[in-house]
């Protein structure tokens, strides 16, 4: 598939599985929102499938053990913008957890730029990335 539809489909996969798993909840509380605050509701999808399709872009760039402190973070984000934007204090436990995570993530960052993971020389990654190609590097590894 080419990179552009692994994108869209990507995307696509992460829009379903947010309505699937948040239309039950939506169909109990669901209330037409005010003229007024459309805006909003623009801008939040709008930001939403930016940081989305970001987020696919740094996953496809670099692998999971470097972006898992920076996915940890996002919680921290949380925490900030519910006490800069809707004045909500966090709680003693709320900091601590958050203390919590970016020591995690911290630890995880130096842990992974110290230790001895075993390198892969760039063509067995390309042969290990590309799905399609699989018989013919089984077929080369036996030769």
């Amino acid at each position: 598939m080419p990179r552009r539809g692994r994108l869209k489909s990507g995307l696509s996969k992460q829009c379903v599985a947010g309505t699937v798993l948040l239309s039950p909840q939506a169909a109990f509380t669901f209330q037409i929102p005010r003229f007024d605050v459309l805006w909003f509701f623009l801008g939040l999808g709008l930001f939403s499938a930016i940081a989305h399709i970001l987020t696919i872009l740094a996953f496809r760039r670099s692998d999971a053990l470097t972006l898992a402190p920076l996915v940890y973070l996002e919680l921290v984000g949380s925490v900030a913008i519910g006490f800069l934007v809707f004045h909500e204090v966090p709680t003693v436990m709320t900091l601590v957890g958050a203390g919590l995570i970016v020591f995690a993530g911290l630890l995880l960052a130096v842990r992974s730029n110290g230790s001895a993971s075993p390198q892969v020389e760039p063509s067995e990654r390309e042969a290990c990335s590309d799905v399609g190609n699989h018989e013919e590097v089984a077929q080369d590894s036996m030769s």
